[in-house]
């Protein structure tokens, strides 16, 4: 059963770094962004949040 991770930030920067790593090795990953004219293609999923 893979680990989950929620990602804050995930849309540029450390965060979408470290959602890339943690998806690449077989995390379950979802990531948050303020922005979501920031999120482009991503290997794990962005959930866009208006905050």
């Amino acid at each position: 059963m893979p680990k989950t991770v929620l990602i804050t930030g995930g849309s540029s920067g450390i965060g979408k770094a470290i959602g890339e790593y943690l998806s690449q090795r077989g995390y379950q990953v979802f990531g948050t962004s303020r922005n979501p004219e920031k999120i482009t293609d991503s290997v794990f999923p962005l959930l866009k949040m208006e905050v």
